[in-house]
């Protein structure tokens, strides 16, 4: 039985089903960013509803939307083992690569619940990288909506660093 407070999303579980191995990354300019934990926020609120790329793999279990928006396995294309001492640096260097390319023109950022992750890996890790490095660079940090709680969330600009420092716990 579906759970009424989770959103609904249509797992596809045709034959057919693969996703589009014909995407550009040279030519994405739109990303959803945020801790992936985030059902209702980041992944219905930004992803589907937007029709936001992000950084993940295609993963049969979802749906059929979520996979084709999925850019992860392009981005991150010759990945070493995840058991690798080499993964996570590659990881790193991929997102900083991908981010700060000069072809995203607008990023959407879910900072729904960061402020209680640690951080550490399994909780949040790649969503503080990702927002530390949008805070650190002005750049991408003009380039960016964040989001909260489903909310587009508007700041001046002086705030919304105070803000995200805090969560970030700068």
């Amino acid at each position: 039985m579906h759970n009424k407070s989770e959103p609904k999303t249509d797992k596809d579980d045709s034959p057919g089903h693969d996703p589009s191995r014909d995407v550009d990354v040279t030519k994405i300019d739109k990303i959803a960013l945020g801790p992936w934990r985030n059902e209702a926020t980041f992944w219905v609120g930004l992803v589907e509803k937007k029709k936001l790329h992000h950084l993940g793999d295609p993963d049969p279990t979802r749906n059929a939307l979520r996979d084709k928006l999925a850019i992860g396995h392009l981005v991150f294309a010759r990945r070493p083992d995840p058991t690798d001492p080499a993964f996570l640096p590659f990881l790193e260097t991929g997102i900083r690569d991908f981010m700060t390319s000069g072809r995203l023109h607008r990023i959407y950022f879910d900072i729904t619940n960061m402020k209680t992750l640690s951080g550490s890996l399994g909780d949040g890790y790649w969503a503080s990288f990702e927002l530390k490095l949008i805070y650190q660079r002005a750049e991408l940090l003009i380039i960016t909506s964040f989001y909260q709680g489903g909310n587009y969330l508007k700041m001046k600009r002086d705030a919304l660093k105070r803000h995200l420092a805090d969560i970030l716990k700068l």
